[in-house]
């Protein structure tokens, strides 16, 4: 047996075929998680999967390479299934508190209150 195979009781995988099998079995798992949840932004720290989370933070890791022309596993192949379940690829980012006080104190000055809908 080589290093690039893995050996079960009636065959022989590569590497390379596990490590896509478990990417597809990961991608089933977000196809769950869209249909319960109206998207694939899965927190990374998802407590009800937390492998899911972490592999939806490396799909992104993975995207960003393969943009900037690094070694990546990420292949078009992935990211045309990912497209199509509405993967979000870079996230918005979050706000800071500051700035979000400065929205509220504008919230207030038009409204006269705080009691934001």
């Amino acid at each position: 047996m080589t290093r690039n195979h893995v050996t079960s009781s009636n065959s022989s995988k590569s590497v390379e075929d596990v490590k896509e099998n478990t990417w597809h079995k990961m991608l089933d798992q977000l196809k769950k998680y869209r249909d319960e949840h109206g998207d694939c932004l899965v927190p990374y720290r998802y407590k009800h999967n937390k492998a899911l989370g972490r592999w939806v933070y490396n799909q992104r890791y993975q995207y960003t390479c393969l943009q900037q022309g690094k070694r990546t596993q990420m292949t078009q192949e992935h990211v045309d299934k990912l497209n199509k379940l509405g993967f979000v690829w870079k996230l918005a980012k979050r706000k800071t508190w500051f700035e979000m006080l400065d929205e509220l104190k504008m919230y207030n000055r038009k409204y006269g209150d705080c009691i934001v809908h």
